[in-house]
């Protein structure tokens, strides 16, 4: 998975043959947007995405 970030148009941050916990969670505040959660051995990452984990953005 590549994501959007403002200097570049897009990275990778994650190691295919690793495993890691996700979650993807609605706002409340409405939109179409999806906060996305994502946590490995020694990060945690956010981001903002559509349904089914397109377009994302990192956040965090």
């Amino acid at each position: 998975m590549a994501y959007r970030c403002q200097v570049v148009k897009k990275v990778k941050f994650l190691n295919d043959q690793s495993i890691y916990w996700g979650n993807q969670l609605e706002c409340e505040f409405g939109g179409d947007r999806y906060f996305g959660n994502l946590v490995g051995m020694d990060f945690i990452m956010t981001c903002t995405c559509e349904e089914n984990g397109e377009n994302l953005e990192l956040l965090l």
